[in-house]
């Protein structure tokens, strides 16, 4: 059985002792310019979607089904709940859903190539 990766939690004066949810060379480097400013920052705005404010922006998704919209979802992404809660949200917005098997949450660094794929599919079935 293959560990889950965990994501980091606590004080974002802390965030140099962690390592990356991912290890891309990519994320690797970006993530050792991060310091505790950057940390406070990303926190601040996470945190800023907590609820009631990210129930109220969840009630606005029936309004995004007047447009075609794709939700891309990857399978191993910590971050961003469950396939059921995406699935769920992409539906009430009308959205096509496309999944992603085996990236995490830097998947646009992780498999560009694939997710490029999806976008132009997508894009081209608009016409």
């Amino acid at each position: 059985m293959q560990a889950k990766k965990v994501i980091p939690s606590g004080p974002a004066e802390q965030a140099s002792d962690r390592q990356p949810i991912d290890s891309s060379p990519l994320v690797t480097r970006l993530a050792a310019g991060q310091d505790a400013h950057l940390g406070q920052a990303i926190l601040s705005l996470y945190r800023s979607c907590a609820q009631p404010v990210l129930a109220k922006t969840g009630r606005n998704a029936l309004a995004a089904a007047a447009r075609p919209g794709l939700a891309i979802s990857v399978t191993e992404d910590l971050a961003t709940g469950t396939y059921e809660m995406r699935r769920e949200v992409a539906t009430e917005a009308g959205a096509s859903i496309a999944v992603l098997d085996g990236p995490g949450h830097f998947w646009m660094t992780q498999e560009p190539a694939a997710g490029a794929r999806l976008l132009n599919d997508f894009w081209a079935g608009l016409r």
